[in-house]
């Protein structure tokens, strides 16, 4: 998972980072320590050229593992907090 530490990029940063348009985008914030203390994960700091603030959560479950996926999300999304809702839009 690809993520920003919020010591290098805001959290409107991260939304104008967005791969499609930034308002069909929401963004969380998620303690490193918290994701630290699931076993499996691993946190890292990755910058990339255009982007200091890039880091990478390793450990996540392959898509057929899906008891243990649904489980990790149950435990990220305890952890989660949402910084910048999802816009509502029209249509």
């Amino acid at each position: 998972m690809s993520v920003n530490w919020d010591k290098y990029a805001s959290a409107e940063e991260t939304k104008q980072q967005a791969r499609k348009d930034a308002d069909h985008n929401a963004v969380i914030s998620m303690p490193v320590m918290g994701i630290r203390q699931i076993d499996e994960l691993k946190v890292e700091h990755t910058p990339e050229p255009t982007n200091q603030a890039h880091s990478d959560v390793f450990g996540l479950p392959q898509k057929g593992q899906r008891d243990r996926r649904d489980e990790m999300r149950r435990l990220l999304l305890k952890i989660t907090t949402i910084v910048i809702p999802l816009a509502r839009l029209s249509g």
